[in-house]
């Protein structure tokens, strides 16, 4: 065999040895995770928007069993009706969507290197909540902070700081109105209340599912929050004695007011619509109107310091802090029970 062959052949099996230890390898790897079990230790309701923890249990090849096994980067992971983080299932948010997945979420976990080996948990939505519904006003502007007063002439007072700007007033609370009524779910076994809220100020409507055997409704509307007052601006400093001028020292200005804080806005309208098939369970479901807060009194600036003779003059006071706004007047709000037929309701979903 001529060196020209041998050469070849040293640097073909440089090049395949290698990759077959690598394929070898990877192989073994392939399989450490040989069974996974998922199961979960949660108890309480699960609807939409839920986060339920999922734990697992993992089995090598060697026979080792890991209890609550939580590296979840080793996995391939998909919800079917929601999503995956750190351990927890996020439940959709949409009644729509949970309904259309037969009101189950189905998690399917895969090895990473061998998804040949997988498991997979059916969490069953049981829409036990105490649903609240809050819809809130915008808040009032912010006051302009004011600004401060400048330097004065020698000998002379200090001038007193500009007062805060008032904040705005918030802006009421949306009408809202509420249409429930109830339905059986034959892939429960039992019914639930089907509810649909509509926001009246924006136009935006949504759809909700509750299950009267273990939770209630709460439908909120809360005017806005009035803005916060400006700050007072600083008085100025009065200017120090001048003997060539025989002036004596000024005294500082007063600080300014802090502006007022807004009044809040008036909680809106509520009504809450029960067809005969909910009206059994009127006592779960309650409205309330409130008028958002008053904004914060802007803080009254400082009072300059009082300018020097033969000694330090007394500095000028520190203004007040504004005061703050009013509550806003809470809305009106109606509980109608069998307001409407069931056809009218029907064609609102």
């Amino acid at each position: 065999m001529t060196k020209k062959w041998i050469l070849l052949l040293v640097l073909l099996v440089a090049a395949v040895v290698p990759d077959a230890i690598s394929q070898n390898y990877l192989k073994k790897k392939k399989n450490d995770i040989v069974k996974i079990e998922l199961y979960t230790e949660y108890t309480g309701g699960i609807y939409p928007g839920a986060l339920i923890p999922v734990k697992a249990n993992v089995t090598s090849k060697k026979g080792k069993k890991t209890i609550g096994y939580d590296n979840w980067s080793k996995f391939q992971i998909t919800v079917y009706g929601g999503s995956f983080r750190d351990g927890y299932v996020q439940i959709s948010s949409n009644a729509k969507e949970t309904r259309a997945w037969g009101h189950i979420v189905n998690v399917v976990v895969k090895d990473a290197k061998d998804t040949s080996v997988k498991a997979n948990i059916v969490l069953r939505l049981n829409y036990k909540q105490n649903l609240v519904l809050t819809s809130k006003g915008e808040q009032g502007v912010a006051g302009e902070n004011a600004k401060d007063r400048g330097t004065v002439l020698i000998g002379r007072d200090g001038t007193e700081g500009r007062e805060g700007g008032i904040g705005g007033d918030g802006f009421p609370g949306p009408d809202i109105q509420t249409w429930v009524k109830y339905e059986n779910e034959a892939l429960l076994g039992y019914g639930l209340l089907n509810i649909l809220v509509e926001n009246k100020t924006t136009g935006q409507a949504r759809e909700y599912l509750l299950n009267p055997s273990g939770g209630n409704l709460r439908i909120n509307s809360k005017g806005g929050d009035g803005g916060t007052g400006g700050a007072g601006g600083s008085g100025s400093a009065g200017k120090d004695a001048s003997e060539e001028k025989d002036k004596p020292g000024g005294d500082g200005g007063n600080g300014g007011n802090g502006g007022n804080g807004g009044t809040g806005g008036a909680g809106g309208n509520i009504v809450v619509v029960l067809d005969s098939t909910a009206a059994p369970y009127k006592h779960l479901v309650s409205a309330e109107s409130l008028g958002g807060d008053g904004g914060t009194g802007g803080k009254g600036g400082e009072g300059g310091a009082g300018g020097k003779a033969t000694e330090k003059l007394a500095g000028g006071k520190n203004g007040y802090n504004g005061e703050n706004g009013q509550n806003g007047d809470s809305g009106k709000q109606s509980l109608l029970p069998v307001l409407i037929s069931i056809e009218k309701i029907t064609k609102k979903w």
